[in-house]
């Protein structure tokens, strides 16, 4: 054959003769200026093969030329060619309207050819061919993704061009450029809606989910989800999705299925997805409570686990779909129906049938820490459950068993990973009694207290050394959970205040000693500062309902501290105390005379810096209403509120002046209560003394003093006047002197 590259016009030639393409080698180079008359020639044929099914061939191979790579023989040709070759390549797309399968099979090969990164060497003739990002940023701009995407409709009755446009849509959705252009033409959609038809290479649903994959990577996840979020397209994951685990033994399967589920969880998170409805909810639910809980069902009565890291994996993210379907109401019945809740406290327990396989322990710590932590979103939509699966009870056992093993594996230097997983076995399950307790579901609570949690928490609190240099932010945290969950089990409960008793008040002095400078350290001494002053409150709450028990205001009245302070005299000295640390302003009395100054503390009061944000504020520190602060901070960064939260700050710096105001108004009622109480204790006193002078005068004054019988006997009252009730100033020496001499009698 001769090696010269045949003309334009002779290529023409042939086929207006109808010739073989026998003429066309698949060594030709084309040229970028070339790309012009060979689509003008493909149009000829397109409109040629309507009536001759031997132009069809000639297609193929003209198809099979574009697919070869295009050739610069300068610089600038990329650039003063890529509108044509932008237009071309999207007239191929086009192209799909023909329907010869052949030709849209070789338009897919002649794309995915053009789309490819390889490189090419330079010809003989000195052209070189263009770059490899030069023919993917054309694919890109002619739009191709989004016309093989409507082609679809077009392929029904031929199943293997279908697969063959999903592998090219798959080849090019690593362009985040044609994901957006299939987006735009409800590729995700339509992908999706197709991925279940019949295809016996079993490659159509693999295809199809790593299309959907990358374009949830690379565009929108809101659109694409958006996309996904209609019945048939929900439909068709549920088929694709159970198909898959049922049959899906092989480690390909195993992984499809797990990127299905990863795509049902995103859909999920739309509130709109009909997943109820359609029953994947159910379906999803039947999976997730398997094999903990047995059933009936003939979609799990022969399923079987292999228990290897692709099964872990999918429990994990069935587990997830469980947390996302919490949302929705709706899905607490089929929640009651599936017993998820037994299912999660299942996963606490020891599996104790040696020799059956089951998940290793590694993997049964991870799943158990993770169905405690769905358990943080279905417990308290389902309490009723809660209470009847024990949840307290097995919670309790746990914490008790990983807080002796904590405290074991603290004896040795070696134990630091074990003592890890303890701890973060103890957060968790300290953390899922905190959230029961917050519910306000007194059932709960009771239930609680009956197990001896209140003695419990103490215990797990005082076995820490909390001020030794091993303190981490897990423990802190655990203990702060613990003593917000005792401040809410003991805050309007008398027995249970006692349950609490001297160990409690033990625990609160020793944490109300942490040192200062702790606070900025920022493991959560703060925060385990400020449940602990929640604790004092509650301990100030319960002296006052006892202080309104007659029966035991004798008790308080008779207390003494070592130093032989009393009861009240403790109280004026903690209120003395609070006034000075927030540097109030007050009179000789003790009222305070400044509401507006009333919320920061006085080292904060003139001194008002921003801080981080990561940072707590020194009136955090004094646990203080801190509104106050935050106005002065916005205002020492020149920060200008809205008018909604200028209102809202003055509202509550009204509230606040109010409530200081009130103090204020009580001390001052209390203390001119106390003034009237003196004065008429004052009174009665010199009442008695009224009547006790007079019978002094009377029976016991000698006469020669008196001047007789006759004489004025109510000399001594008249020395101390009382007048209106109250009583006057006490006369001077001298005045009493002068008194004397003209009121009483000469001596003979």
């Amino acid at each position: 054959m001769n090696n010269r590259k045949p003309s334009i016009s002779y290529i023409k030639l042939c086929l207006s003769c109808a010739m073989s393409s026998f003429f066309f080698t698949l060594t030709i180079l084309k040229h970028l200026k070339e790309i012009v008359d060979i689509f003008k020639i493909l149009n000829i044929c397109v409109e040629k093969s309507e009536d001759n099914t031997e132009y069809t061939l000639i297609m193929c191979d003209i198809l099979k030329i574009c697919g070869l790579p295009l050739l610069k023989q300068k610089t600038t040709d990329e650039v003063n060619y890529a509108k044509i070759v932008k237009e071309s390549l999207s007239q191929m797309g086009y192209l799909m309207r023909v329907p010869s399968a052949e030709v849209r099979q070789q338009i897919c090969a002649t794309i995915i050819s053009f789309f490819s990164l390889n490189k090419y060497k330079a010809n003989d003739e000195g052209f070189c061919p263009v770059s490899p990002g030069y023919r993917v940023q054309m694919v890109e701009q002619s739009g191709v993704a989004e016309t093989l995407v409507l082609s679809m409709a077009l392929l029904e009755n031929q199943p293997q061009v279908k697969l063959l446009v999903v592998k090219t849509l798959q080849i090019l959705s690593s362009s985040s450029v044609n994901c957006r252009k299939m987006l735009k033409a409800q590729g995700a959609s339509k992908i999706c809606c197709h991925m279940n038809e019949p295809d016996p290479s079993g490659q159509l649903v693999f295809c199809s989910s790593q299309i959907l994959w990358n374009m949830l990577e690379k565009c929108n996840k809101g659109e694409v989800t958006s996309q996904l979020s209609n019945m048939d397209c929900i439909v068709s994951l549920k088929d694709a999705l159970l198909s898959d685990i049922m049959n899906g033994f092989q480690r390909n399967g195993q992984q499809l299925r797990n990127d299905l589920l990863v795509i049902i969880t995103l859909i999920a998170e739309n509130p709109s997805a009909p997943l109820i409805e359609s029953g994947l909810a159910m379906q999803l639910i039947l999976f997730a409570t398997f094999p903990e809980i047995k059933s009936h069902n003939p979609l799990v009565r022969n399923l079987k686990h292999s228990f290897d890291n692709e099964d872990f994996e999918m429990k994990i993210l069935l587990l997830n779909l469980i947390i996302i379907m919490s949302k929705d109401l709706s899905s607490l019945q089929l929640f009651k129906k599936g017993q998820v809740l037994f299912a999660l406290l299942l996963h606490l327990k020891p599996y104790e049938k040696a020799g059956v396989p089951y998940w290793s322990p590694v993997q049964q710590g991870k799943l158990q820490l993770h169905a405690l932590s769905t358990m943080l979103f279905v417990a308290p939509l389902l309490p009723d459950d809660y209470l009847t699966c024990r949840g307290n009870t097995l919670l309790l056992l746990l914490l008790d068993f990983y807080t002796k093993q904590d405290a074991h594996s603290g004896q040795g230097h070696d134990g630091s990973g074990e003592r890890d997983r303890n701890k973060a076995w103890m957060h968790s399950c300290v953390r899922m009694l905190r959230t029961m307790v917050s519910q306000g579901n007194e059932m709960i609570n009771q239930d609680l207290c009956d197990q001896g949690a209140i003695g419990q928490f103490l215990e797990t609190i005082m076995t820490w050394e909390i001020f030794t240099e091993e303190e981490d932010a897990i423990t802190l945290e655990i203990m702060t959970d613990i003593e917000q969950i005792l401040s809410v089990l003991c805050e309007n409960d008398l027995h249970r205040k006692e349950l609490f008793g001297s160990g409690g008040v033990d625990m609160l002095i020793r944490l109300l000693k942490i040192r200062s400078e702790k606070f900025y350290s920022g493991l959560g001494h703060n925060k385990l500062l400020l449940s602990t002053v929640d604790c004092v409150c509650m301990l100030l709450g319960t002296l006052l309902e006892l202080c309104d028990n007659s029966k035991t205001l004798h008790h308080i009245h008779t207390w003494r501290s070592q130093r032989g302070l009393t009861a009240a005299g403790l109280l004026v000295h903690l209120w003395r105390q609070e006034k000075w640390q927030l540097g109030l302003k007050y009179d000789q009395d003790g009222t305070i005379i400044d509401a507006k100054r009333n919320t920061p503390s006085s080292q904060q009061e003139d001194h008002i810096q921003p801080l981080p944000a990561d940072r707590p504020s020194a009136a955090m520190m004094d646990v203080m209403e801190v509104w106050n602060e935050i106005a002065q901070e916005l205002k020492a960064e020149g920060v200008r509120s809205i008018s909604v939260d200028e209102e809202a700050l003055e509202a509550i710096a009204l509230i606040a002046e109010d409530l200081v105001r009130t103090v204020a108004t009580e001390h001052t009622d209390i203390l001119e209560h106390q003034k009237q109480q003196d004065l008429h204790e004052e009174q009665l006193m010199y009442t008695e003394v009224h009547f006790c002078g007079r019978v002094m005068a009377v029976e016991s004054t000698p006469s020669h003093l008196v001047g007789g019988p006759l004489a004025n006997t109510e000399l001594a009252l008249e020395v101390v006047p009382i007048r209106g009730g109250a009583l006057q100033a006490c006369p001077t020496r001298a005045q009493d002197r002068e008194h004397f001499h003209r009121n009483s009698v000469p001596a003979k």
